[in-house]
């Protein structure tokens, strides 16, 4: 991959870094029996793909871009139907039946706000910042599908984990993601965005090294 020649380095680093971490964690969960971890795992790895997507994007800047973006965004929000997925593993077989009907239409809702009523418009700022140029509504409409579906199946991974530590970590770090993407795609100013870069970091290599070294059915 050849880069372009006004790449923003680290804007292109956080991508590229975070889309290993992903595909990492996303082995980690995927190599589990339990259909919950499977399913979160399956999550993180559909979101590695949007990563690695939007990684390029942001190391090439090719000229198609809102086709390749739009790829991303649609494993994006596949990966919100993996998360809720293993999150409804926990419930009873009717109240599952039918949390699957009002998160299908949900989704579905997403899909034709962002692709249909509401089309982005990516591009990149001056200092090589990339934006989604997303409308509002599609926004508030991300952000919310993030609250119900990452949140609680992280939080539904982390009591299934007996270590405490690891445990911990899980709540902590996905909780902390959760808030630094809902920033990414919200934000356009270029400070915060470096120093939610950094946190988002951190978080993914929290995860990362705890999961290394704890495993996730032993104490």
């Amino acid at each position: 991959m050849i880069l372009a020649t006004d790449v923003n380095i680290w804007v292109f680093g956080f991508f590229i870094i975070n889309t290993l971490l992903l595909a990492y964690l996303s082995s980690v969960y995927l190599k589990q029996k339990n259909k919950t971890f499977k399913l979160f795992g399956l999550g993180l790895g559909l979101n590695a793909v949007a990563f690695l997507l939007w990684s390029y994007i942001t190391g090439v800047q090719p000229e198609n871009l809102n086709l390749i973006t739009g790829v991303g965004v649609l494993f994006f929000i596949a990966a919100f139907a993996a998360f809720f997925a293993s999150t409804v593993t926990v419930l009873k077989s009717e109240a599952r039946k039918a949390a699957y009907v009002l998160a299908g239409l949900f989704l579905a809702l997403l899909v034709v706000l962002r692709f249909v009523f509401f089309v982005s418009n990516p591009g990149f700022s001056p200092e090589g910042f990339f934006s989604f140029n997303t409308n509002q509504i599609v926004l508030y409409a991300y952000v919310i599908t993030m609250s119900f579906t990452i949140m609680p199946a992280a939080y539904v991974i982390a009591d299934k984990v007996k270590n405490n530590a690891l445990k911990n970590c899980i709540r902590f770090g996905f909780t902390l993601i959760v808030i630094g993407t809902a920033i990414l795609i919200t934000s356009t100013d270029t400070y915060l965005q470096i120093i939610n870069g950094i946190g988002m970091v951190a978080a993914f290599l929290l995860l990362a090294i705890s999961h290394s070294i704890y495993k996730l059915n032993a104490k």
